[in-house]
Formats: structure tokens, C-alpha cells, sequence
């Protein structure tokens, strides 16, 4: 505590000094501006040519001021009252991000423990302390398109491509999202089609046989009122960990999205997607925690893991005179299945099957009067899903466990949100949700205990409800035109279920979190530089968390409260036409207040590292070469709420070069440059720890045409 008190007084200190000496010097500006023609801060993204320089004949500075959607209604990034990060296109792709997990490095606290994949690997999202460490109830969604995209629990990675918008909401967003929203929300916007023709077509290939190509055609069918898109990505990449004996570990991707919108009046968008796509893998993810896990030992075993999904959405907007009319529709169908090997000795062996099927219904009105002080909003969620659990597990050549279960779930919401700002400076806002949240699990299981080598058989059917209120208040005060001051107050949770194992209670409950969050928004220098600042208090009651019982089956309970508190900050500057920098630093203080093993109170929360930090530079020369370079450094990590099995803190160094003109671009990148050797996720199984080892150096070259 004395040490979070410090670090907090003097980051204090820092920011007073520094308000002031920005205050003086844009006080200087403006009274420069006012004898010239006069300044307003606005969204100069029309001025910023494809390269991200200023085109011909504007001598601009200024940073984008980004249109939000993650409230669920457009917004300037700046003016939300909340910790909200948010990425371009352009910035989407000068960073090369391919997936979801690449994002994490851009944003304060926020994390991806990542397993290795071309394309529908697996994460363990995290967002200040807050974690998807349950494998059927998450901390943090993830949206593309307001769909939910999380797709079970052993697929959580989405491929990301033909992306306009990537947003990430920081803190609770239980009001308008409900469940899997207690840490905060990533919401994802794909292009859509319009009424002029373009198109793209990249191709990058690297070390490892990397290779990514993806394509896209978008245009009118009947200008001004029907348009498509189809785009599509393939992604192939042999594995970084090498296995005695085999030179053909590899992972390959394909996937494709279409898009119809249809605007057969003014008031009225329809946009209907449909996307698929399939991952095929010869490897699992898990290698040894040793001094070289690029290297393991052949067992003979024909490991393999077959992914597939397919997802449609339909969206359809209505506009009236007073509000808006929103309906998301989404259905998912997953299907995974694959065999791995669990130990080095090549005695255990796994065959898993895991078919996920959800579909969404979203209805809501959404006022639209954007210069009316009252701003509000109503809506409906409607959630179905089955998730399929089949797990078959041999020990040299005998069956240890043969689990069948099956979790049906229903959820339904109400949602409600409304705001009013009194003599345009100072807005109150406060919104409420209701879920309620309807599940049976069945579950048949038979096997031998580890521990005693006895046959075991039971078989559970179980029922249970939930119900969850998520209420969230905010104010914010515009102090001027370039400083906003906020607090805000929001609960979030994250749903309760029924876990596998033969244990004395099946069921395991919600997990709730209040957090107060204060902070400043600012833009300074004639928008140039961006500087926002905010710190947050989390309590959490009845932290789920899992173990392994002795047959080595995933058994989920709630055994804790845990606090989480701590600070971001989000520096953007331009401070020359062909500079661009930016630094995210997030620091969180975990501590498990109650346990039910007394030995626990005390440490820190499960991969929640202590801090994040990103540095990123990108220098564009009006010739259109350009140089970037990034460093990011992630605090200690525990894996265990003993605390035995961690992570050391480590920095990573990327680069990229290139040339990059309107219609194409060319650029050679270099990741991990210092080839640092790390885990993303490490599972604590005796007598040998496993792991998912992180990308070594890797680099390549990509090319790219627009028209």
C-alpha cells in the first residue's frame, strides 16, 4: 500500500506540473489563432491522405478525434465518460494486427495469454485484473459487428481482417452488455460496402513459412440503395515448437465474409453477413516448461485439432423523427475437434470434441437528436446457446476419464440508459440492466481416480437460475474545450454455471464487481497531443476460479474477494506532420482479500501483471517511406492463486519499414527483434508444468495494392 501511495502522489505531481506548462502553451496557441483565423478542435480525418500524412497543401498536426460505437450510440472518443481506447484503419493496419490477440500491446491493461494458431487459437483475455479464466464465463466480450464472438471456451482468437474500427472499453459495461462484460468489451467494426468501387489484395510471407493473403471487393449493385462486399484471408504457419523426427507441424486458415446492405429508403439500412472459416492443425498447443520448449520429444502420436465456424448476422437500423430503431440479430455454430498429447512421457493421451451453437436477438431504441441536452436508451437482449463437452483421456493405453456433458443456456435483458447535460459543461448520466440467466447441465461420466486407480461412474442433471442487476452512474464536467473531468461508478458480473469433476457441489456462482473509476480527458497543442488519465478501485465477490481434481478434469468454483486497483495513462502526439507517437501505461495492484485456503489471502490475482507498458513511434516521409518501431513490456504474471507458477516481467521490440504510396504498399517487419524467450500461459500439472510458449524472432515482407 505504501508503495501504491507513492507511486500514485507522485504521478500526481507529474501531471499537475505538467497541466500547467501545457496550459501555458496552449494559451500562447490560442491567442496566436484568434489573431490569425481562429481554432476548433474536429475529426481531420478527411485531411490525412492514405499515407498519414497531410494531403497537398494542408499543413496539419492534428491527431484523429475518433467516432465511438461501443456505447451503443455514436460519440468523439473524447468526450466519453470512460476509459475507451480505439484504433483506425489505418492504425489497425501500420500496426499489422491479424487477430484479436494482437491488440492487447495498444491499450493500457489490457492482456491475451495466447495459445498458438494460424487463426482460432485460443486466449485468456484480461483487462485490470479482470480475467477470462473461466473457460464458460468471461470477463471480457469481444463483438465484431455487435455479434458476440467469444465462440466456446477453447476458441476465443478471432481473425481479424477488412477491419474500419477496433474499440476497447475499459471497466465494467454491465449496463448495456450484461454477462462476460465485468472487465470491459473489445468491439470490433468491419467495413462496410458504399457507393464507390474499391478493393485490396495483400500478401506478406515470412520465417516459419508464414504466409497471409487477403483479398476484398466492395461496391455498388444499384447506387444508393444496394451494395456488397465479399472479403476473404488464408493464413498458414508451420509451428515455432520443433518435434523430434517431424518436419510438418503447421497450421493453416481460410475464411471468407460476404456482406449485403440494402437502403431502400432514407430511413431505413439493412446489412446482412455471413462469414465462415476453418483452421486444420497437426499440433496442440502445449509444449514444457524446460530450458528449450521449442524442442520436444516424439511420442508417435498423430496430433491434430479441426476448427470450424459459421456466424450470420443481420443488422437493420430505422430511423424515425425522435429515435432510432436497432435490431442485431447473430447466430454462431462452432465445431472443434482434435487429439493431444498431455505429458512428455507420451503416456496421456486426449481426444476432445466440442460443438458450440448460440444465437443473439438485440432490440433497442436509441434517441437521436444529438443537440437535445437529454440523450437516452431502451432495449431487449435475448441469448440461446448449447455448448457440447466430450472428453475422452487414456494413461498407457487405459481409459482414465470419459466425460459427456452439455451446458444449454438461455439468458434474457433489459437494459435501460439516459443522460442529460445541463448548460453544455456538465452531464449526468445513469443506466440499469437486468439479466436473467437459465441453465441445465447434464453431464455422464466414467473413468479410473489418478490417486487410487478405482473405477468411478455418476451422472448429473442439473437446473439453475441467475439473476443480475447492473446499474452504472457517471458524471463528467468540461472544464474548457480541451479538458473533460469524470467519475463514474459501475457493476458488472460474470455468469455462474455448473463445473465437471466428481465434486460434493456442481454448481459454481456468479462472480460481481463494483468499480469507481476518476479521470481527466484532455487535448492539447491545437490537438496534437492527447493526454488522458484515470484511476480505478475494483472489488470483486466470489472470484471463480479452477483447479484440477485427480483425474485431471477442469473443476470451476468460487473461492475468493479480490480488490484491483490502479491507473492508465494514454499519451498520442503529432507533434510534426510525419510523427505520430503514442504510449499506453497501465499499472494494477491485485490482492486476494478472503480465501477459503487461508495461505492464499494475500497474493495477487491470477494473470493480472502488475503493469503494461507500449511505446510506439511511426515516422511517414512525404516520399511515402516510413520507419516504425514498438516496445512493450508486461509486469510479473502469477498463473495460480498459490502464487508457485509464474512469469518474469519481459519486454518485447518490434519494427516494420516500407514505402507507402496511394494505391500500394511494400514493407519489410521484424517481431520479438531481440528474440526473447517467454510463455503466454502456463498450466501448473504435477510432475510437469505446461506451457504455451511465445512467438521467437520471426520477420518477412508484405506487399499490397488499393484501388
Amino acid at each position: 500500500m505504501k508503495r501504491a501511495s507513492f507511486i500514485i502522489n507522485f504521478l500526481t505531481i507529474i501531471f499537475i506540473f505538467f497541466t500547467q506548462v501545457l496550459i501555458s502553451a496552449q494559451e500562447s496557441l490560442e491567442t496566436k489563432n484568434e489573431e490569425t483565423t481562429g481554432f476548433t478542435v474536429e475529426d481531420t480525418s478527411s485531411k490525412i491522405s492514405s499515407d498519414g500524412s497531410a494531403k497537398e497543401g494542408e499543413k496539419n498536426f492534428e491527431l484523429h478525434n475518433i467516432v465511438v460505437t461501443g456505447q451503443k450510440r455514436k460519440q468523439k472518443i473524447q468526450d466519453v465518460a470512460g476509459s475507451i481506447s480505439a484504433m483506425n484503419s489505418r492504425q489497425v493496419e501500420d500496426a499489422g494486427i491479424k487477430g484479436t490477440e494482437d491488440i492487447y500491446p495498444y491499450v493500457p491493461n489490457l492482456t491475451a495469454f495466447g495459445l498458438e494458431g494460424a487463426g482460432m487459437g485460443f486466449s485468456y483475455y484480461g483487462i485490470r485484473g479482470q480475467t477470462n479464466f473461466n473457460s464458460y464465463s468471461n470477463s471480457v466480450g469481444i463483438y465484431i459487428d455487435g455479434v458476440p464472438r467469444l465462440l466456446s471456451g477453447n476458441v476465443t482468437n478471432s481473425s481479424l481482417w477488412d477491419v474500419e474500427q477496433i474499440e476497447v472499453l475499459r471497466g465494467p459495461q454491465g449496463n448495456l452488455y450484461g454477462l462476460s462484460s465485468s472487465g470491459g468489451i473489445i468491439n470490433i467494426t468491419t467495413k462496410k460496402p458504399d457507393n464507390y468501387w474499391t478493393g485490396n489484395a495483400s500478401a506478406s510471407y515470412g520465417n516459419y513459412n508464414a504466409q497471409k493473403y487477403q483479398a476484398s471487393l466492395s461496391g455498388p449493385v444499384i447506387s444508393d440503395q444496394l451494395f456488397f462486399n465479399f472479403s476473404g484471408t488464408y493464413k498458414r504457419l508451420d509451428s515455432y515448437v520443433e518435434e523430434e523426427g517431424k518436419d510438418d507441424r503447421v497450421a493453416k486458415f481460410g475464411a471468407g465474409r460476404a456482406q449485403i446492405k440494402w437502403t431502400p429508403s432514407q430511413n431505413l439500412d439493412i446489412v446482412f453477413s455471413a462469414e465462415s472459416g476453418t483452421e486444420d492443425r497437426n499440433y496442440t498447443w502445449f509444449t514444457l516448461q524446460d530450458d528449450d520448449p521449442f524442442k520436444i520429444p516424439s511420442h508417435n502420436y498423430d496430433e491434430y485439432d479441426d476448427s470450424g465456424y459459421h456466424i450470420q448476422s443481420l443488422q437493420i437500423k430505422y430511423s424515425t423523427s425522435l429515435f432510432d430503431i436497432v435490431s442485431v440479430t447473430g447466430n454462431t455454430i462452432l465445431k472443434q475437434e482434435g487429439d493431444m498429447e498431455m505429458f512428455t512421457g507420451g503416456a496421456m493421451y486426449r481426444h476432445y470434441d466440442m460443438p458450440t451453437s448460440k444465437m443473439m436477438e438485440e432490440l433497442r431504441l436509441v434517441s437521436n437528436k444529438e443537440r437535445s441536452p437529454l440523450k437516452w436508451m431502451v432495449g431487449g437482449f435475448f441469448q440461446k446457446g448449447t455448448e457440447k463437452y466430450k472428453m475422452l483421456t487414456m494413461y498407457s493405453g487405459m481409459e482414465m476419464t470419459n466425460q459427456d456433458s452439455e451446458v444449454q443456456r438461455k439468458t434474457y435483458a433489459l437494459f435501460g440508459q439516459a443522460s442529460y447535460t445541463f448548460i453544455e459543461k456538465l452531464t449526468l448520466t445513469a443506466g440499469i440492466r437486468y439479466d436473467r440467466e437459465k441453465q441445465k447441465y447434464v453431464e455422464d461420466t466414467s473413468g479410473l481416480d489418478f490417486s487410487t486407480m478405482d473405477p468411478y461412474e455418476y451422472e448429473i442433471e442439473k437446473s439453475e437460475n441467475w439473476d443480475a442487476v447492473s446499474p452504472r452512474m457517471s458524471v463528467d464536467y468540461r472544464i474548457s474545450k480541451i479538458v473533460m473531468l469524470y467519475t463514474s461508478a459501475a457493476k458488472g458480473y460474470k455468469a455462474g454455471g455448473f463445473t465437471g469433476g466428481d465434486t460434493a457441489d456442481q454448481k459454481y456462482d456468479q462472480e460481481e464487481v463494483w468499480s469507481y473509476e476518476l479521470g481527466t480527458k484532455t487535448n492539447w497543442l491545437n490537438n496534437r497531443l492527447i493526454f488522458n488519465l484515470c484511476g480505478f478501485y475494483t472489488k470483486a465477490d466470489n472470484l471463480q476460479t479452477f483447479y484440477y481434481d485427480s483425474s485431471y478434469n477442469f473443476v470451476y468454483e468460487n473461492t475468493a474477494k479480490a480488490v484491483m486497483y490502479g491507473f492508465e495513462t494514454e499519451v498520442s502526439a503529432r507533434p510534426v506532420n510525419w510523427l505520430e507517437v503514442s504510449m499506453p501505461v497501465g499499472y494494477v495492484s491485485t490482492e486476494i482479500k478472503e480465501h477459503e485456503i487461508e495461505s492464499n489471502e494475500g497474493n495477487k490475482v491470477p494473470m493480472s501483471p502488475e503493469y503494461t507498458v507500449g511505446l510506439t513511434a511511426q515516422y511517414t516521409h512525404k516520399s511515402g517511406l516510413y520507419v516504425r518501431g514498438e516496445w512493450n513490456m508486461l509486469g510479473k504474471t502469477f498463473y495460480n492463486e498459490e502464487n508457485t507458477v509464474s512469469q518474469g516481467a519481459y519486454s518485447l521490440f518490434n519494427a516494420r519499414l516500407g514505402y507507402k504510396r496511394e494505391h500500394f504498399t511494400v514493407s519489410a517487419f521484424f517481431k520479438n527483434i531481440l528474440d526473447k524467450q517467454y510463455y503466454t500461459y502456463i498450466y501448473e500439472n504435477s510432475p510437469y508444468n505446461f506451457a504455451s510458449v511465445g512467438a521467437p524472432r520471426t520477420f518477412g515482407a508484405e506487399a499490397s495494392i488499393m484501388f
